[in-house]
């Protein structure tokens, strides 16, 4: 009890401190963002396309139970994004999605992989840069709420916790955007507690603008 207490004050220590780096750069954008006289630009974006999910394995206790080789899984995700141009350099975006993460486990009765699917929805509250025109890198939190799951396992957690990066190129309305997420919220435990999992992804897709250029 007084172990899982003190992960528990660490991870509200690491998500304080989180959000006090995203407060100062949202301050500096916003600041910048007054003294720019450039015209600000609201868009509407929908995306989708490929996760690959590489689950993180550590161990939470000491009875050492085996468990069968985890393997990376193949996803999908699917997003709805609002993006409001601040000045010529600083965008902001808030995005809306729905993904399938998890990972695949090698079982010795099928003798194949078997995946294990967890099905979220997400939101993704980011700021960025736009070096150039049509290339734009962004970085926030995202919070993501389990709707379902293929596994039996009774430790899932209902909110997941992470970080987020995302690059992106606009050609025209089409865009190509690439992003990495990594939880700091395990997603969940084997039925011991020997085990945690916890996310993390690679994403690649396309986007389409919805609103004029």
């Amino acid at each position: 009890m007084i172990i899982q207490q003190k992960k528990d004050y660490a991870l509200c220590k690491q998500i304080a401190q989180s959000m006090r780096y995203l407060l100062f750069l949202l301050t500096i954008v916003l600041g910048n963002s007054y003294q720019s006289s450039a015209q600000s630009k609201n868009r509407f974006n929908i995306g989708a396309g490929y996760s690959y999910s590489n689950t993180i394995i550590a161990i939470e206790n000491t009875l050492l139970i085996g468990i069968a080789p985890i393997k990376p899984k193949p996803g999908f995700y699917v997003s709805l994004a609002y993006e409001h141009q601040l000045s010529g350099l600083f965008t902001t975006q808030l995005e809306l999605n729905l993904q399938q993460k998890g990972h695949r486990y090698e079982s010795s009765v099928e003798q194949r992989l078997v995946p294990v699917r967890y099905t979220y929805i997400g939101i993704n509250p980011t700021i960025g840069v736009k070096p150039v025109k049509k290339l734009s890198f962004l970085i926030g939190p995202e919070v993501n709420l389990l709707i379902s799951k293929s596994t039996s396992w009774s430790n899932s957690k209902p909110i997941e916790i992470g970080l987020t990066g995302r690059g992106r190129y606009q050609f025209s309305r089409i865009g190509i955007t690439g992003g990495y997420f990594r939880a700091i919220t395990f997603y969940d435990l084997t039925s011991t507690g020997t085990y945690s999992f916890t996310n993390q992804n690679w994403q690649v897709g396309l986007t389409y603008q919805l609103s004029p250029r």
